[in-house]
């Protein structure tokens, strides 16, 4: 079971990070763990409350601009993204 979001990298409005309690250093990631926990249990309310500790969790560089974060239960092993070359299918 796995949860995964992936949002471009953008400025939150700082009603946001403070309605939200957001993390002050990296908002962004923040929100993106609380969407792909979401995802993962199937459940909105964890946007406004903390991630449950046995969550595991990874940030993933995927493409430039983007903030990528993938939630699950058991623990997460390294991950390899592979980007297709469209010209080459």
């Amino acid at each position: 079971a796995i949860g995964i979001d992936l949002e471009k990298n953008k400025d939150l409005k700082p009603e946001l990070i403070d309605r939200l309690k957001l993390s002050d250093s990296n908002p962004l990631t923040d929100w993106c763990l609380r969407e792909a926990v979401i995802k993962l249990y199937n459940d909105k309310t964890y946007l406004y409350k903390e991630v449950p500790e046995n969550t595991d969790h990874r940030i993933i560089d995927v493409f430039d601009g983007y903030t990528c974060v993938i939630a699950s239960p058991q623990k997460i092993p390294d991950i390899k993204i592979i980007h297709l070359n469209e010209n080459a299918l």
